[in-house]
C-alpha cells in the first residue's frame, strides 16, 4: 500500500543521488560541496510533504525558516547556467522519491500538486532547452567571424 512521502526518504534519496552522507546534508557544515544537495532537500521537502518550513528545520538540524525560504527560491529560480541542471535533478529525485515511497504498491498514485508541479517543471525545461536550440541555430546561421 502506497504512503505519504517523509522528509526521511526525501533526505535517503538525495543523499544517494549526490553520493554524500544523510548527516552531513543535515548537518551545519556550509561547504561548497553540502549547499546544493541541502538546497534540493528543502526544495523538496517543501513540495512533497505537508511539513511546514518549521518542522522540516528541525529535521535538518535546526535551521531556520530564512534559510529554508532562500534554498527552496535558489532550487525554483535558478541562475542562468545551472537551470537545466536543476530541472533534470529535480524532475529525476522527484520520481526517485515517489518509488521510495511507494515501494509497496505496484501502481503509485501521485498527488496533484506533484504532477502539476512536475508537469511546470518539464514545460520550463522545454521551453529553455527549445530557446537554447533557437540560439544555437541563430548563432550558426551568422558563420565563423560575424
Amino acid at each position: 500500500m502506497a504512503r505519504e512521502v517523509t522528509l526521511d526518504d526525501i533526505l535517503t534519496v538525495v543523499s544517494k543521488h549526490f553520493q554524500i552522507g544523510k548527516d552531513l546534508i543535515r548537518g551545519k557544515d556550509k561547504s561548497k560541496a553540502l549547499v546544493f544537495p541541502r538546497q534540493v532537500s528543502f526544495y523538496l521537502m517543501s513540495r512533497m510533504t505537508s511539513h511546514k518550513y518549521k518542522d522540516i528545520g528541525e529535521f535538518m538540524s535546526g535551521v531556520n525558516f530564512a534559510s529554508i525560504q532562500n534554498a527552496v527560491k535558489a532550487v525554483k529560480f535558478p541562475r542562468s547556467g545551472r537551470d537545466l541542471e536543476t530541472d533534470r535533478i529535480v524532475i529525476k529525485l522527484v520520481g526517485d522519491i515517489r518509488v521510495q515511497a511507494d515501494l509497496e504498491d505496484p501502481n503509485p498514485k501521485p498527488t496533484m500538486e506533484a504532477l502539476e508541479d512536475t508537469i511546470e517543471r518539464l514545460v520550463q525545461l522545454y521551453t529553455r532547452l527549445q530557446l537554447e536550440a533557437e540560439r544555437q541555430a541563430h548563432e550558426s546561421r551568422k558563420g565563423p567571424g560575424s
